[in-house]
């Protein structure tokens, strides 16, 4: 006898915001809108109709195009298990069929259909969309809105098998009829005390510290555990006003020279971790972080919608006692299809035609326009895909040509004799800030010295999609 079993993830709707991206076998990069581990707590087993599915369903009732629901299964260990990536191994949904099932056929863990008991995270990402229209995967529509709409649901299905219980035989004998009262049944028996064995209580599992060792630090002032410091000492003790540790076989006593960070020999950077939150229910624009310090720091950020930025030490200028800088955006770079829609994409036209060989020259019936640069990214969509790909990175232009270097890592050549082209500014020279909901945000100092950060405020402001 089996029983089916179904373990699902968290439904994700096309309108959700992303909360991380997960980089595919594939290369390419997949923004997810949940992770949820769940608990398998007996094995089981895949059959047909008993395997991970994924539900894509279509809610535009009204608007013509598909929609395809991806996410990949993961064991404890972050391993991928079973892979609902890229989108042309999902059946699509649309307005015709708005809910469509996609079951992996004959999965299998480590060569068996039986996958074990145990913690298994399904990672959904947001639904892939294609409204037909004209307009890049994924495109918001004038009121916020994606043009097509609907939700993906992710669920590892199988069948957990039991051995069936043995029937015990019964056998039907007649009942002779009584001829005498039953007799008196004895008293039963009294009581007897039985001593209860003493369990030994069971040896403890030591348990080992996983990761980089650090040491925490309580505050009496404060009431709390206010700093992590990198040094991992065998011993420690406060003596005669001082701190003592030691570490292999050797005795320091800390606090007794300018040098800051430095433990045992190791220069360690200091690290501070905030998060930049005002009006957390609007999403924002963070476009400058400032320094109240006598030094420059690097700093690092990231917001909710999977943006992520970077700010050298050096790029920081100071002026009136504070250090300003703008914040840069490191998403890659060229783009991926999955991050057009954080770009600053200016359209061209279509080629009248070019050349195969490098440097590559483009040729249009219209005048170039100014806003597309020297260093700007060129890409070029193919009629019957629709998916924008990378030409090279442009370094001359012309009145009507624009020149690329087409050996760039990722560039490809056109199949198309009059693709469509447009340009993408580089993030980190020509940055517009980060969106997102809140920003998380690092800053760090290396250099070792002795220096002082009072506040560290950035300039934000409301987002106008």
């Amino acid at each position: 006898m089996s029983t089916l079993r179904k373990y699902p993830g968290t439904r994700v709707h096309t309108e959700y915001p992303s909360i991380g991206e997960y980089q595919g076998t594939n290369g390419l990069i997949y923004y997810i809108g949940s992770r949820k581990t769940v608990n398998i707590p007996e094995n089981i087993q895949f059959s047909a109709g008993a395997a991970p599915v994924m539900e894509s369903e279509f809610l535009s009732r009204h608007t013509p195009g598909t929609l395809r629901g991806l996410g990949v299964i993961l064991d404890s260990t972050g391993k991928e298990l079973f892979a609902f990536y890229p989108d042309v191994l999902i059946n699509p949904a649309s307005q015709n069929n708005q809910k469509v099932f996609t079951e992996l056929s004959n999965p299998t863990f480590n060569n068996s259909t039986t996958l074990p008991a145990g913690d298994y995270e399904i990672v959904t990402f947001i639904p892939q969309v294609d409204d037909n229209v004209d307009r890049n995967l994924g495109d918001f529509s004038e009121d916020g809105g994606y043009r097509v709409e609907g939700s993906a649901l992710l669920s590892i299905h199988g069948n957990i098998v039991s051995n069936p219980a043995t029937p015990i035989p019964v056998t039907d004998t007649a009942t002779p009829p009584p001829t005498n009262p039953p007799p008196t049944p004895p008293p039963p028996p009294p009581e007897t005390q039985t001593a209860t064995p003493v369990v030994e209580a069971p040896t403890p599992t030591p348990q080992v510290p996983t990761g980089i060792p650090y040491t925490l630090s309580y505050s009496e002032g404060v009431k709390g555990w206010p700093s992590f410091y990198s040094y991992n000492p065998d011993f420690m003790i406060g003596m005669n006003n001082y701190f003592y540790t030691f570490a292999g076989a050797n005795l320091y006593r800390h606090n007794t020279n300018e040098a800051r960070n430095n433990f045992y020999g190791v220069q360690y950077p200091a690290k501070i971790t905030t998060v930049f939150n005002t009006e957390p229910l609007r999403n924002k624009v963070f476009k400058t972080l400032a320094l109240e310090s006598d030094s420059a720091w690097t700093s690092t950020m990231n917001t909710d919608i999977g943006q992520n930025a970077a700010i050298q030490n050096a790029w920081f200028e100071l002026k009136e006692g504070n250090y300003y800088a703008a914040i840069k955006n490191v998403a890659s770079s060229p783009a991926t299809l999955n991050t057009f829609r954080f770009r600053s994409i200016n359209g061209i036209g279509n080629t009248t035609g070019f050349n195969v060989t490098n440097p590559r020259i483009f040729n249009f019936s219209v005048p170039i326009d100014s806003i597309i640069a020297i260093g700007d990214f060129l890409y070029y969509i193919n009629v019957f895909d629709n998916q924008p790909k990378l030409a090279g990175i442009i370094t001359a232009i012309a009145t009507s040509s624009i020149t690329v270097d087409s050996t760039i890592p990722g560039a490809t050549n056109p199949t198309s004799k009059t693709p469509l082209m447009l340009a993408a500014k580089n993030t980190l020279a020509e940055s517009h800030g980060l969106l997102g909901h809140y920003m998380i945000t690092t800053i760090e100092n290396g250099s070792g010295a002795d220096t002082e950060l009072f506040a560290l405020t950035a300039d934000v402001f409301k987002s106008y999609p």
